[in-house]
């Protein structure tokens, strides 16, 4: 089993090479809000799943359900990505934010979301993927570089 340092590493190697122009401090590995609670509604009602994610996006300002948000010293840069076995590829940029243009606030529920409002007033809410065990901390570095504490 691979450490999470490992994995940290590899997602931060896969950012900095779609972000050459600028250090990347911090990944975060997120998706959308709520999107394992309505996989599980799904289950039990394929309607009230489908209207769930439709929510989901909604929140999420149309943001994948898959993404790797890079910090840099100066921007926010987020990524739609997708795992390739033991490695990760990006599939597109969707969105970039200079740091004076963004408020981010973690949510004190411990439900791992954080929302992200632009100063234009649109805002984006993201959740930290669930992960078990020693992976639950695979976003840690991540919440640091954002000044937000680790997710309960």
């Amino acid at each position: 089993m691979k450490s999470v340092q490992h994995y940290i590493d590899m997602y931060r190697t896969t950012a900095q090479y779609a972000v050459p122009e600028e250090q990347v401090l911090a990944v975060g590995v997120l998706t959308r809000a709520g999107s394992m609670k309505s996989m599980a509604v799904s289950q039990l009602s394929p309607l009230a799943g489908m209207i769930m994610r439709h929510r989901q996006k909604k929140r999420a300002n149309g943001f994948p359900l898959t993404v790797l948000m890079a910090v840099t010293p100066t921007r926010l840069i987020s990524f739609h990505y997708k795992p390739r076995g033991t490695s990760v590829k990006i599939v597109r940029k969707v969105a970039e934010w200079p740091w004076h243009a963004v408020r981010v606030q973690a949510a004190q529920n411990g439900s791992g979301r954080i929302m992200f409002q632009l100063v234009d007033g649109t805002s984006v809410e993201l959740q930290n993927s669930r992960s078990l065990g020693q992976y639950a901390h695979l976003n840690d570095p991540f919440y640091a570089a954002l000044g937000l504490g680790a997710p309960v």
